[in-house]
């Protein structure tokens, strides 16, 4: 991956105004030349956590099925968490948050909007029914997805090594 794709991605964790100020400090190629991968990366609405941004350059490339074993559950950030339980109904929501002591937990409800965060937590006082294969299920396609996520990411065109 040449360091222009690099700089994208890493820029694409940060927060609009510290992005900006990095870009506006860089030379106009290299400007110029970084803007038109965030922007594809804005279009696939992928903004990663810089943890996850380490987490995805420290990987190797190369072969596409290490890129999907890349993420899981256990290592994921809120946010890609969010991304991929956002359309989940909150009873899987809090299966899957009562499931272990993810590190990721506080910062996943914290994502929540008010009104969800609150019936999640509201579901999570509730007696759920103990279901270990849907347990199980739910958990696997839910690291597939971040798998898919991951894998989307490497495999766009512009991406590619």
């Amino acid at each position: 991956m040449d360091g222009l794709r690099k700089a994208a991605l890493a820029l694409s964790g940060l927060r609009d105004a510290d992005r900006d100020w990095i870009l506006a400090r860089l030379p106009s190629g290299t400007q110029s030349g970084i803007a038109p991968l965030l922007e594809e990366l804005r279009a696939m609405r992928i903004r990663l956590e810089p943890e996850d941004v380490a987490q995805l350059l420290e990987a190797p490339r190369k072969d596409a099925e290490t890129v999907r074993a890349v993420p899981t559950l256990e290592l994921a950030s809120p946010r890609m968490v969010l991304e991929v339980l956002e359309a989940e109904s909150d009873w899987l929501v809090a299966v899957v948050l009562r499931a272990r002591a993810w590190p990721w937990r506080a910062g996943f409800l914290e994502l929540l909007d008010a009104e969800r965060r609150k019936r999640v937590r509201a579901t999570l006082r509730q007696a759920l029914p103990e279901r270990p294969k849907v347990l199980n299920a739910a958990l696997a396609a839910i690291e597939e997805r971040l798998r898919s996520m991951a894998a989307e990411l490497w495999e766009a065109p512009a991406w590619r090594s």
